[in-house]
C-alpha cells in the first residue's frame, strides 16, 4: 500500500466511517490496505500522479476536478470517492474509539472531549521560509481581526521553534502543535485529520493564511472562515479559492465541489471500491 494513504490519516478516516459498534477498532479495521493511492491533499498541480498509483493500482480521488486533471494528462485507473475529510465529518464526534482520541501533551491533564460548547477562533498559519518573522506578522493580523480567544495550530517544525511559538504566545494566542503527517502505518495515535476535526469542533470560526485544503475543510465543516493577508495565487485553482473566500456561500459551494461532496459513497459501495470486506 502506498505510504501516502496514511499521510494525515486518510485511511484512518475512511475506516472510521465504516466502523460498526460491535467491532473492535484495532482488530477489525486498522490497519487496512488500500489497492492504490488515496488523494491526501488538495494537490492542484498533480493529484495522485501516475507514479503514486503503481502498476494495476487505483487512484482514489476527491472530486471531478482531480479526475479531469488526470484525464487531461492521459491517465486512467481512477475512481472518485470524495475526500476522507467528508467521511470523517459524518462520524458522530462521540463515536470515536478511545484508541483514537487525542492525548494530552506531557505534563498536561487529560480534558474531556467536547465537555464545553465551542468557543474562540482557530488560526491555521503557514510560515514557509520566513519563520518567526512571518509568525509575528500573522499573530498581529490575527489579533486585529479577532480580539477574543485564539488558538494557533502549528505544523510540527513551527511548533518546535521557540521563536515561532513565542510570537504567538506574546500575542495572547494559545498554541497547539499538529501531529506529524507521516505516522507509521500501524500507529494507533490520532492522525492529523482527526486532530483537525477535533480542533474545528471546539471552535466557532477559522482564520487561515493560505488558499489551501484547510480553507476548504473549514468551510465544509460549516465554520465561518476568513483568509488573512494579501494573497498571491500560484494557480488558477488557488485564484478561484481566494475569490471564493470573500463570500461564505461561494466558499461553501467551492468546498463541496473540490472535496467531492456529491461523490461521497454509501458504506457498502465504499467497502467495495476499497476492496475492504467486513470481518466478523
Amino acid at each position: 500500500m502506498h505510504p501516502h494513504n496514511h499521510r494525515y490519516g486518510s485511511t484512518q478516516a475512511l475506516a472510521l466511517s465504516l466502523l460498526e459498534k460491535s467491532h473492535s477498532w484495532l482488530t477489525t479495521l486498522w490497519p487496512r490496505s488500500v489497492p492504490g493511492h488515496v488523494q491526501h491533499d488538495w494537490h492542484v498541480t498533480s493529484p495522485c500522479a501516475t507514479i503514486d498509483v503503481g502498476p494495476g493500482g487505483t487512484a482514489y480521488l476527491w472530486s471531478s476536478s482531480a479526475r479531469r486533471f488526470r484525464r487531461a494528462r492521459g491517465l486512467g485507473g481512477h475512481v472518485v470517492i470524495g475526500a476522507p475529510w467528508l467521511y470523517l465529518l459524518d462520524v458522530h464526534r462521540d463515536h470515536v474509539p478511545h484508541e483514537l482520541r487525542e492525548r494530552p501533551e506531557p505534563g498536561e491533564q487529560p480534558v474531556e472531549r467536547f465537555a464545553e460548547p465551542p468557543s474562540g477562533t482557530l488560526l491555521l498559519p503557514r510560515h514557509d521560509l520566513y519563520g518567526r518573522h512571518a509568525a509575528r506578522r500573522i499573530a498581529d493580523e490575527a489579533r486585529e481581526h479577532e480580539r477574543e480567544r485564539l488558538t494557533a495550530a502549528l505544523l510540527p517544525a513551527d511548533a518546535a521553534s521557540p521563536e515561532v511559538r513565542t510570537a504567538y504566545v506574546e500575542a495572547g494566542i494559545d498554541v497547539v502543535p499538529l501531529v506529524p503527517a507521516d505516522l507509521p502505518a500501524a500507529s494507533p495515535q490520532v492522525a492529523r485529520l482527526m486532530q483537525l476535526r477535533d480542533l474545528m469542533l471546539r471552535h466557532t470560526a477559522v482564520l487561515a493564511t493560505h488558499p489551501d485544503e484547510h480553507l476548504l475543510m473549514a468551510a465544509a465543516a460549516g465554520l465561518p472562515t476568513t483568509l488573512l493577508g494579501r494573497q498571491q495565487p500560484r494557480s488558477s485553482a488557488e485564484a478561484a479559492l481566494v475569490e471564493a473566500a470573500g463570500s461564505p456561500a461561494a466558499l461553501t459551494d467551492l468546498a463541496g465541489h473540490e472535496l467531492g461532496r456529491d461523490h461521497v459513497l454509501p458504506r457498502d459501495e465504499l467497502r467495495a471500491v476499497l476492496e475492504w470486506r467486513p470481518r466478523v
